[in-house]
């Protein structure tokens, strides 16, 4: 999809309304990002960045970039590994698949952010129980 559709995608979204499962809460944690790369023969990449926002089923990711070498992170089918540094110093870790993605305008050119909304496809119920103790201690 052209970088102009997607555009102009995201801001039809903005007016059509939220169609979402889950009650987002904006909160800015660090997060690291790894995958598979084909291009290395199955080895691991990662890239950091920060959460936008987190719901029970879903993130919305900020990184510099959506491609490492020839492998893209929002690749359809992709499984991404999620390490989410929260405020108490523990991490929180799940997979997740790359639903969409665009590109953040920013006033330099120099630096390129993308926004990219996962939903979260595996959890363990640690990971879980962390997760809505975090949204439950933000909705206070």
């Amino acid at each position: 999809m052209s970088e102009r559709l997607r555009a102009v995608f995201v801001r039809w979204r903005e007016y059509v309304g939220n169609r979402r499962r889950a009650a987002r809460h904006e909160m800015r944690l660090p997060v690291r990002v790894s995958f598979t790369t084909e291009a290395s023969g199955g080895s691991r990449a990662s890239v950091t960045g920060f959460t936008q926002d987190v719901s029970l089923h879903g993130v919305a990711l900020v990184v510099s970039a959506i491609r490492v070498g020839t492998t893209y992170l929002t690749r359809e089918g992709s499984t991404l590994r999620l390490a989410i540094d929260l405020p108490d110093g523990a991490t929180l870790e799940c997979a997740a698949t790359p639903v969409r993605y665009h590109k953040i305008e920013t006033a330099s050119s120099a630096d390129m952010n993308y926004l990219i909304g996962v939903r979260i496809t595996d959890i363990t119920d640690a990971g879980q129980r962390g997760l809505e103790k975090l949204l439950g201690s933000h909705e206070r």
